[in-house]
């Protein structure tokens, strides 16, 4: 796991931490690495997005209070490859939709 963080000081027991999203992907390239998972906050799928070839989404059916959201994309860029609807139930408060999208390449 590669950690990007702005704190010069923040350490993770068998995690590495650098402090730019381009270090991390030398670091993974490095490694030989041919797909990474970004686990955001907003700030780094908005620096990351455009490095992407998938996103798995998963769109939360309800309004709550939030002050911090996905960055906004050209959806016409993407090609939905899979969806899955999952009710509310005992294990999910609320309905959702899982999606796999693929950049499409011209």
């Amino acid at each position: 796991m590669i950690i990007v963080t702005r704190d010069k000081n923040y350490q993770a027991e068998g995690c590495d931490v650098v402090h730019s999203v381009e270090n991390a992907i030398e670091l993974a390239r490095g490694r030989g690495e041919s797909e990474a998972f970004i686990c955001g906050g907003a700030e780094i799928y908005a620096q990351t997005i455009g490095f992407a070839d998938r996103m798995y989404l998963t769109l939360v059916d309800a309004e709550v209070a939030a002050d911090t959201f996905f960055p906004q994309f050209d959806e016409r860029e993407w090609s939905e490859r899979e969806s899955f609807y999952q009710p509310a139930d005992e294990k999910n408060q609320y309905p959702f939709t899982f999606k796999l999208l693929v950049r499409s390449r011209s």
